[in-house]
């Protein structure tokens, strides 16, 4: 079918809750979403759209709690992209979108990468420039 290959979703859990989130072409329209599953992905909950209007995908999501994720995406700008984050909770509410980086809209860019660390979320992504290198952002919770 006429889809990408790599720019799939990403599926992660807490207990019995479920988060996932995906990027697609929705008429053309490219769309970010997450959706929520409270028992363990029997039913989910209405998909909450979370990108700023101009999204490259490259999902990702990190539990910070039994029911709230922080989800990460690539947002086109007009100088090449930008690392996004926001909040989420299970319940539907949704924090303010926040850049968390400036970076390259190139492919060779990769899938930014989160983790929570402690109080901490660590954003790992690849720099592209002359040469390419991972670098690391420590963002307190």
């Amino acid at each position: 079918f006429p889809g990408c290959p790599v720019n799939g979703p990403v599926i992660k859990t807490f207990s019995k809750t479920v988060a996932v989130s995906w990027f697609a072409m929705n008429d053309t329209i490219p769309e970010v979403k997450v959706a929520f599953s409270n028992d363990s992905g029997d039913h989910f909950g209405a998909p909450i759209r979370i990108d700023k209007g101009d999204p490259l995908g490259r999902v990702d999501l990190v539990f910070l709690s039994a029911h709230s994720v922080l989800a990460s995406w690539l947002e086109k700008t007009e100088n090449g992209a930008s690392i996004m984050a926001v909040l989420l909770d299970s319940d539907g509410s949704k924090g303010k979108a926040i850049e968390v980086m400036k970076t390259k809209s190139s492919r060779r860019t990769g899938f930014p990468r989160i983790e929570k660390y402690k109080d901490n979320v660590i954003f790992a992504w690849t720099d592209v420039d002359s040469t390419s290198r991972v670098k690391t952002l420590l963002m307190s919770i």
